[in-house]
């Protein structure tokens, strides 16, 4: 509200205080009750004057035959109590004895004086009631007690007369209220009959407060196209509901103007029911807004069919139009939401003070506001908003209303994020990848994180699992890598991997100690893990080196060589275990879920040995011949445990996926040092003489010999031995076997050579 309206506005409601008049008859009931006081011979005089003033309208009659005591005398009396009564600060005790002041000293005759002050409702004294007597004696309690209720009597009354003039005056003041606010204000009863109009309301309809008071609406304010409308209106709000709404109108001039009216139904003085009707005329406001509708449907700016919301404030707490976009963002209706309060049309708390907020301070500065906020849509959906609000300026400089626009920013933010995400970050095992490192390690490597400890790791046994299990499986392995070390460290902590299967932890204000105790959790951790692919549990390890930098002069950099280098020089010591580690689990993963036994792979070196020994082999290659027995089926761990125990014909995929594991077995050695030199061997051990063997068709002397020996000894130990499909074979059964097979399974000297050595051999264990 402008400055200078508010100021008239207050001047206007300052009451000026007013003198209280006694109206004549209760003048007169008071002249009787002081005759009355002097008929009981309690005192020779009594009167009743305002306080500090000469006024004896109230005067006992009896004074008349007092002419002995000088007016002038009881003047001065009462001037001495009243003196008195403001000496005390005008506060009354409870007792009469108590307010008694008695004066013997007026005269050379004596003459007393008792008096008691008469009080307003509110406690200022209103008039002193004096007794003058010669015999004082006369005041006995019994009579003092007859002056309280002539006190209480005469407040009474002053009290009755205080709210009257109270309720009248409050009467006129809120009439004077009503009247100079800058809203129109009129009520009428039930019937429509109104029963009071303020100015503004003759400024707003054209009618006088004259016609319009006692006149009906539906005569005066009503046109008669919209009566039905007015009526039902009438209903709704006497069933106590509140109307807010804005409408159009003519005033007494035909003048057309809109209105925004807010009615609800009041209590009238009489016990009826009425209605109070509150109305802006708001048609300078609509004319601007229709205005720049217009302007902004001519550019094509306000189309339903773009995506970008707009709507517009008529002030700070209510929407003006809206646009498709932001009707069906907010989930309702364009000619829901117009005209409505945004406490009505948001949901969301934090949104709609956020919207309250941001229109307050366009109104308020003038000034352009720009803001992106996330705020849920009508299906709870939380979107990111581009939320910009313009005033709309009139030629006096003041804001009539604000232009809200609001790009829906969700898809493009997501996308910058995943983006960020993307470029800081790993995207298999999810940890900061090495340009985040890189950029931030300059911030990182500062007094406030010293000392500062590195870790660098390098995870052990990746390639074989890879060659073995496929890269899934050895992205699954550096996976749980990952979570060992995120789980092991702090929050504070930075878990990089840096590449391929090395990983790197820099740990802010971490002592030797501390991150002994963190290299320590992390071996713990993988000692209990493992890696479970087609049944085989591939144990985990890693090597791991580390360094701390102590000192602000010392290169971080430095510091991270220090740790990568202790972490190489570990791996060099560890990897040959680790690799011998893994191809031992393998085994007994194959021991496990298969019958490729300790003891096959026993007796099948036993008489591999016997023919490499009649062939009079070097100890190297009998040797390798021992390993090749141990090793030659590792590559059937990839197999599942249903298909090697299969006891029905194998399907041609079942028959596909066994033909594939000497590649894999081969894979498997090729990736370790200590075995790679057998790996050709292992690949070979299912080809045949005559070429249809696997995975290869080499044929003939293509054949690695030990590949071929090892083909012979397998299958006779096979036959011979109990297995899940079948009962095992007698020997010469099994040499029969192996014989009609010569030439095309088998190399046929060594068929030969191994049905000799076999003659003189009872059974091998």
């Amino acid at each position: 509200m402008k400055g200078k309206q508010m100021d008239k506005i207050i001047e206007q409601l300052n009451m000026k205080p007013v003198e209280i008049l006694i109206p004549d008859y209760i003048i007169e009931q008071w002249q009787q009750l002081l005759e009355m006081m002097l008929s009981s011979n309690f005192s020779d005089i009594v009167l009743l004057n305002k306080l500090k003033s000469a006024d004896y309208k109230y005067l006992g009659r009896a004074f008349q035959d007092q002419q002995e005591i000088a007016i002038d005398e009881l003047t001065i009396i009462t001037q001495q109590f009243s003196d008195c009564l403001e000496q005390e600060d005008q506060r009354i005790k409870k007792k009469i004895a108590e307010k008694v002041y008695i004066n013997s000293d007026l005269a050379a005759d004596d003459i007393f004086y008792l008096g008691l002050p008469v009080r307003w409702p509110q406690g200022k004294i209103f008039a002193v009631l004096s007794f003058y007597s010669r015999d004082c004696s006369l005041w006995k309690t019994s009579n003092l007690n007859q002056i309280e209720f002539a006190i209480n009597l005469i407040e009474s009354n002053l009290k009755l007369i205080y709210q009257n003039n109270f309720n009248s005056n409050l009467n006129d003041y809120y009439s004077k209220l009503i009247d100079i606010l800058p809203v129109g204000v009129l009520i009428e009863n039930e019937q429509g009959i109104i029963l009071k109009a303020n100015e503004e309301l003759e400024q707003i309809t054209g009618f006088t407060k004259s016609e319009l008071i006692g006149s009906s609406i539906f005569e005066t304010l009503v046109p008669e196209n919209n009566s039905a409308n007015a009526r039902q209106d009438i209903k709704k709000i006497l069933a106590d509901n509140i109307l807010s709404q804005r409408i159009f109108s003519q005033d007494k001039f035909s003048t057309e103007k809109y209105l925004y009216l807010q009615e609800q139904k009041i209590n009238l003085p009489d016990n009826s029911i009425g209605i109070v009707s509150i109305q802006t005329d708001i048609t300078d406001k609509v004319m601007i807004e229709k205005q720049v509708v217009d302007l902004l449907n001519k550019q094509k700016i306000l189309l339903d069919s773009i995506d970008i919301q707009i709507w517009f404030a008529d002030d700070i707490n209510h929407y003006g139009i809206v646009n498709e976009a932001r009707a069906e963002f907010l989930g309702l209706a364009k000619e829901e939401i117009r005209g409505k309060k945004i406490t009505e049309v948001m949901q969301e708390d934090k949104s709609i003070q956020s919207c309250l907020a941001s229109n307050r301070f366009v109104f308020e500065t003038k000034q352009k506001y720009h803001v992106e906020e996330k705020i849920k849509n009508h299906t709870g959906d939380l979107r990111t908003l581009a939320v910009t609000k313009t005033p709309i300026l009139n030629e006096d400089n003041k804001v009539d209303a604000i232009v809200c626009t609001a790009v829906d920013i969700t898809e493009q933010r997501r996308q910058e994020a995943k983006i960020k995400y993307a470029s800081y970050h790993d995207s298999l095992t999810e940890l900061y990848n090495r340009s985040f490192m890189e950029k931030e390690i300059n911030d990182f490597d500062c007094k406030d994180n010293l000392p500062i400890s590195v870790i660098m790791i390098d995870l052990n046994g990746l390639k074989l699992v890879n060659d073995t299990y496929g890269h899934l499986a050895g992205d699954n392995l550096l996976q749980k890598m990952a979570a060992i070390l995120k789980n092991s460290c702090r929050n504070s902590d930075i878990v990089v991997r840096w590449g391929g299967d090395e990983f790197v932890i820099l740990l802010p204000k971490t002592k030797q100690k501390n991150l002994e105790e963190v290299i320590s959790r992390i071996n713990t951790k993988l000692a209990d893990n493992y890696l479970l692919e087609a049944g085989s549990k591939i144990p985990l390890s890693a090597a791991i080196g580390s360094a701390i930098k102590s000192e602000v002069y010392q290169n971080i950099f430095d510091i991270l060589d220090q740790a990568e280098e202790i972490m190489y020089k570990n791996k060099l010591t560890e990897s040959k275990s680790v690799k011998s580690n893994i191809v031992n689990s393998l085994l007994r993963t194959l021991s496990e879920k298969s019958q490729e036994t300790g003891q096959h792979s026993t007796r099948m070196a036993k008489l591999a040995i016997k023919i490499a020994k009649k062939m009079q082999l070097s100890t190297i290659e009998i040797n390798k011949l021992i390993l090749i027995a141990k090793l030659h089926d590792i590559g059937k761990t990839v197999i599942p445990e249903s298909i090697l125990n299969k006891k029905t014909e194998l399907t041609e995929e079942e028959w596909r996926i066994i033909r594939n594991h000497p590649a894999v077995g081969h894979r498997i050695l090729n990736a370790t040092e200590e075995f790679s030199h057998i790996s050709g061997e292992v690949l070979s051990h299912h080809e045949f003489w005559d070429g249809s063997g696997y995975p290869r068709g080499l044929k003939g002397e293509e054949i690695p010999l030990l590949a071929r020996i090892i083909a012979i000894v397998d299958a006779y130990d096979v036959m011979t031995n109990k297995q899940s499909y079948k009962a095992p074979l007698s020997k010469s059964a099994a040499l029969a076997e192996i014989e009609s097979c010569s030439g095309s399974q088998f190399d046929p000297e060594l068929v030969e050579l191994f049905i000799k050595i076999m003659k003189n051999v009872v059974k091998i264990k």
